[in-house]
């Protein structure tokens, strides 16, 4: 193309650069990461097998001329993807993260199969260039979607359900995820009870996710077992991370620290005492003088997660391996099972 041509534009791969300190990030299918044109059909979710998108005839626009403060440029009409840029950058997102923005209805790529219940139903989608291929998929609208974005954008850490791609479509932002399927709910549902070394490999993930928070200055305000999801692999995932608020320093970081209890002791008990406090009715399983019964009365009086990490519960090699087999039983569990709580090890 003529250097000269006033058409010519130049395209920058930003989601290539890695980020200092974030963790390896998942593989993209093809379909979610090339660069695609801007579909004018909305392909509504809600339908059982979702049709893929007709092709559009181009027609050659007239040249609009947009002036943005942020870039001191002028854009053209012509190229929707700057348009929509500006409208980002108004709405308080940085030029820079709107760069990894797909301008366009994430239904083109994904189909949308069922809705499941993770705190909140989220849609699952199946990528349709290779249906192997599952997403978590949540769509964010109102005057607060920019705020949540961004919040998605600035939380990176390993014990977060990492994002893989971000639409733009129709005045909402959709959030694609990783496919984790099962929470603590399911474990907490599931027949066993977990032995010592499990309970401290969940608590130790999640309590280093929540120090991660408290580095940032930030807290999520809303933990609970059912939006804690555990892989197949071992790994806790915290969703829901864009309600995430930002708190002072002369602020109590105290409901995070709280809800680690409540989750400890649902995880040990299998329920909440209806008096709402945190401890235990039944001593059978973890005795008393236990490292785990310790470890759930120090919720009660703990300022931070850092302190809760120095326990001597945690203080044991913590290997998240030790869970992958309660992802199976919690996946089968109502399906048919045997279980030998006779087998049952502290």
């Amino acid at each position: 193309m003529d250097s000269n041509s006033r058409d010519r534009t130049t395209q920058i791969d930003l989601l290539g650069i890695p980020k200092r300190g974030s963790p390896p990030a998942s593989p993209i299918p093809s379909s979610l990461s090339s660069p695609t044109a801007v579909s004018s059909r909305h392909v509504t979710p809600n339908k059982k097998r979702l049709e893929g998108p007709t092709a559009q005839s181009s027609t050659a626009t007239k040249h609009q001329k947009t002036t943005t403060a942020v870039e001191n440029t002028t854009l053209t009409g012509s190229d929707h993807k700057d348009l929509a840029i500006v409208r980002a950058a108004e709405q308080g997102i940085s030029v820079l993260d709107s760069q990894t923005i797909r301008y366009e209805s994430p239904w083109k790529s994904l189909r949308s199969d069922y809705e499941l219940n993770l705190g909140g139903f989220v849609i699952i989608a199946s990528d349709r260039g290779n249906e192997r291929d599952s997403f978590i998929v949540k769509r964010f609208s109102g005057p607060d979607m920019a705020g949540k974005l961004r919040m998605l954008q600035r939380i990176r850490h390993v014990n977060f359900l990492s994002v893989l791609q971000r639409f733009s479509f129709e005045d909402s932002y959709y959030a694609v995820f990783d496919h984790v399927s099962i929470s603590l709910a399911h474990i907490v549902t599931s027949p066993p009870y977990l032995r010592i070394c499990e309970l401290a490999a969940i608590l130790f993930q999640i309590l280093e996710a929540v120090s991660y928070l408290e580095k940032q200055k930030l807290e999520h305000g809303s933990l609970n077992c059912s939006n804690i999801l555990l892989s197949p692999q071992g790994v806790i995932k915290i969703t829901y991370q864009e309600t995430c608020r930002d708190i002072t320093s002369s602020q109590p970081r105290l409901a995070d620290v709280k809800a680690i209890g409540y989750i400890a002791m649902e995880l040990m008990q299998k329920y909440h005492k209806e008096d709402g406090a945190i401890g235990l009715e039944d001593f059978s399983r973890y005795p008393s003088d236990s490292d785990a019964v310790d470890f759930l009365a120090a919720t009660t009086s703990a300022t931070s997660a850092g302190e809760l990490l120095r326990h001597r519960l945690l203080r044991n090699d913590v290997q998240k391996e030790q869970l992958k087999w309660l992802v199976g039983i919690a996946t089968t569990a109502r399906i048919g099972f045997r279980y030998d709580e006779g087998k049952w090890e502290s």
